[in-house]
């Protein structure tokens, strides 16, 4: 997942916003920001903190890791969107994790992949990502990545989460 990611960080959730509404009611939708204070950088440089995350309101992950306090590893794209400078959004529905201590816990559930990145703790983690290198387009796990993606939509060039909203598109990017 790094691989199709801008940044990995590690940051509380500082702030909730409830962001930008797209389209008129009663098929309104809502883009909510997260601001996450960020503790470390996995991947990735300057990084803004606190850094602006922009999901879908309807996307409720369980546990949904969009509540004050919480602690976590995000795998974020920065929009291009330039409506929303400086705004990141997450790869895909297994971009985000809670974070107690140095323990990784997934908030997709019955996902196997979200599970193997689980069972990593956040200095495991680390490792790999230090030892595949900043300049490597390798998965998370340091392998090439599969060539046979998930269900995911690739997006356009210029793509961002409100556009791909707006068009009518997927809101995922492909999974290595």
């Amino acid at each position: 997942m790094v691989a199709t990611s801008d940044v990995v960080v590690v940051g509380t959730v500082a702030d909730i916003e409830k962001g930008v509404m797209i389209g008129n009611p009663p098929g309104e939708i809502y883009l909510p920001h997260a601001d996450l204070d960020l503790e470390q950088t996995l991947f990735g440089s300057g990084v803004p903190s606190p850094l602006t995350v922009q999901t879908l309101q309807f996307v409720a992950p369980e546990p949904d890791w969009r509540k004050l306090g919480n602690t976590v590893l995000a795998f974020m794209k920065l929009s291009t969107d330039t409506d929303f400078p400086g705004v990141y959004y997450p790869v895909n529905d297994q971009s985000v994790y809670l974070v107690a201590g140095t323990d990784v816990q997934a908030t997709v559930d019955a996902d196997p992949f979200s599970e193997s990145l689980a069972a990593l703790t956040l200095d495991e983690l680390r490792s790999k990502i230090d030892h595949q290198g900043q300049g490597s387009r390798r998965g998370w796990n340091g392998e090439a990545a599969n060539p046979i993606r998930r269900h995911l939509t690739v997006p356009t060039a210029g793509s961002s989460l409100p556009n791909r909203v707006r068009q009518g598109r997927r809101a995922e990017v492909p999974m290595p």
